[in-house]
């Protein structure tokens, strides 16, 4: 089995969206059993630990994907950290990966 990376992802997922704008049998089941559906139009597995969820993009929705809890620590802040969170800001291929979600189907 090969490893799901971002590229992999995206180029699944590209596949996906586009049939599931055209093809309603596929995106009732994609919405219903998305690791299934996904299978039988692609012929990839989607490994059990990729929790996957999709969303009919008639209502407004937004998922925000939290980061892992950091340990609980008396200590303060590194550099990194601070850095992170320091006026909102988000790495450009975070914004980048955003926006194209923001921008499909427009």
């Amino acid at each position: 089995m090969s490893e799901w990376t971002k590229e992999k992802i995206d180029r699944v997922m590209k596949s996906v969206r586009e049939r599931a704008a055209e093809d309603r049998p596929f995106r009732t089941e994609l919405l219903a059993h998305p690791h299934q559906a996904i299978k039988d139009a692609t012929g990839e597995v989607v490994p059990d630990s990729i929790r996957l969820q999709m969303v009919d993009q008639s209502a407004a929705h937004l998922t925000v994907v939290l980061p892992p809890m950091a340990e609980e620590s008396d200590d303060e802040l590194s550099e990194q950290q601070l850095e992170a969170v320091a006026g909102g800001k988000m790495s450009q291929q975070t914004a980048e990966y955003i926006n194209s979600w923001l921008s499909w189907g427009k």
